[in-house]
């Protein structure tokens, strides 16, 4: 029950999170430190501590989702427009797996 609990908040703080670390970059792939450090540090805030499931949640959209994808995703949230629908089940699966104890 618990895991379903948090599994709910970081789907339902997915916007925040992004809107909140989605930004600028001097990495080539475009993540970089500054954008793991604003990703861990909202998320954390947002799902009670869990920063461990937040770095692992970090980690799989680094390996799934480009850059582009990612700010892309941050764009239309900010612009009340739904995530482009390729990308958010991937971005919902990294926070489904990272969720899992």
């Amino acid at each position: 029950m618990a895991a379903h609990r948090i599994l709910l908040a970081y789907v339902a703080t997915l916007g925040a999170i992004l809107a909140a670390t989605a930004c600028g970059s001097s990495s080539p792939s475009g993540y970089d430190d500054g954008v793991r450090n604003a990703f861990v540090s909202a998320c954390t805030k947002t799902s009670s501590g869990r920063e461990a499931a937040c770095k692992a949640a970090y980690d799989c959209i680094t390996q799934r989702v480009s850059f582009a994808d990612f700010k892309a995703a941050d764009k239309a949230i900010r612009e009340g427009r739904p995530v482009d629908p390729k990308i958010l089940p991937l971005l919902t699966q990294c926070a489904v797996q990272s969720a899992r104890p």
